[in-house]
């Protein structure tokens, strides 16, 4: 018999080549989509701790900073960069309450953290009744 139908039981150079080019493209998009994933993850736990944060000074107005209008910010150890805004409300009905019995604040904290080219922000508001305003 020739050897011309017959073939040995290894495999050929072009197809070892072409296995591997096909492993390295899977690896590759599996990595990516690995990193991605990673990122995303380190984000969102960013996001959440400074959701966290927000919360705590939302908290603390009204308890450990005084309820008074106005603005005030600093820069916290941790990276984060916060601003509390607190003005009345302009009363919507008189019949609302008495004057005398308080004023209602809308209290809006921000938060900003991660570099200052591409800062992520998160901003939460709130209303709180506070002492009345001495309106002239």
């Amino acid at each position: 018999m020739g050897t011309r139908g017959r073939r040995d039981g290894g495999f050929t150079l072009i197809e070892v080549l072409v296995a591997f080019v096909i492993l390295a493209i899977s690896l590759s998009v599996l990595l990516q989509v690995f990193s991605l994933g990673l990122r995303s993850t380190h984000k969102s736990e960013g996001h959440l701790a400074a959701i966290q944060f927000a919360q705590s000074k939302l908290a603390a107005v009204g308890a450990e900073l005084p309820l008074i209008p106005g603005r005030r910010s600093d820069n916290d150890p941790a990276g984060y960069r916060w601003q509390i805004d607190t003005r009345p409300v302009p009363e919507v009905e008189p019949q609302l309450g008495d004057a005398q019995s308080g004023e209602l604040y809308q209290v809006t904290v921000t938060v900003r953290w991660g570099p200052p080219a591409g800062s992520d922000e998160l901003t939460l508001t709130t209303l709180r009744l506070g002492p009345p305003l001495v309106r002239p």
